[in-house]
């Protein structure tokens, strides 16, 4: 079960106990009030459809109670039934319990006439408030949890970036072929001309100062 059906099952609970305690304000409870109770939870309604639906139900069960302490009789129920029934078809207020509504002062027989209508409009009112109340305490509920998901949500974009960054840094490490300078040519590497320094042998050096002194002389 949500929220909303543990809200509406209190209300009626307190509604119940308020009416056993203090007799003054029985009339606070009537079954109908759990049909309506029914109504608000299992379908959408805006806050204007809210306040259409208790004034309709008000207005039918003060002409309903003024309809009986007029007369008793068969007359007097068949108008409050014909008068609520135009009632809903003309404001289309589409709500079957305000029929039920209208039929609870031929059950609980009021001794006055607004006894039971203001009972209605109290009881539909609070309803009303303890619904408001409730989906604002959700709203404040999801508005912490979609904070707390966009901060998991920026540290785990993060976390994500960084890995990527790691793993494009090792995968360019791996895969990027490493460029080698060319080996220096070693000295006895050279090649050098016939007649010059071949060896590390002093003999194979040409004795040129030899032939230059025996021009000269």
């Amino acid at each position: 079960m949500n929220l909303k059906t543990w809200t509406i099952c209190f209300y009626l609970l307190l509604i119940y106990w308020i009416a056993q305690h203090i007799p003054s304000v029985k009339m606070l409870f009537y079954p109908t009030l759990g049909a309506f109770s029914y109504l608000f939870i299992s379908r959408t309604f805006a806050f204007k459809d809210f306040c259409r639906l208790i004034a309709g139900a008000s207005a039918a069960s003060l002409i309903s109670s003024a309809l009986f302490l007029s007369d008793t009789g068969f007359i007097s129920f068949f108008a409050a039934v014909l008068s609520t029934i135009i009632l809903i078809q003309k404001f289309r207020l589409n709500a079957p319990p305000i029929l039920a509504i209208a039929l609870v002062p031929f059950f609980t027989h009021p001794g006055n006439l607004w006894g039971l209508p203001l009972a209605v409009l109290v009881s539909l009112s609070g309803l009303l408030l303890t619904l408001v109340r409730r989906r604002g305490v959700q709203g404040v509920a999801r508005a912490v949890e979609s904070t707390c998901s966009r901060k998991s949500g920026r540290r785990n974009s993060r976390i994500a970036q960084q890995r990527d960054q790691y793993v494009t840094g090792f995968t360019l490490l791996y895969e990027t072929p490493v460029r080698r300078p060319p080996p220096e040519r070693a000295f006895f590497d050279i090649p050098v001309k016939p007649g010059k320094i071949q060896d590390s042998n002093l003999d194979a050096i040409p004795n040129t100062g030899g032939k230059k002194e025996a021009a000269e002389k």
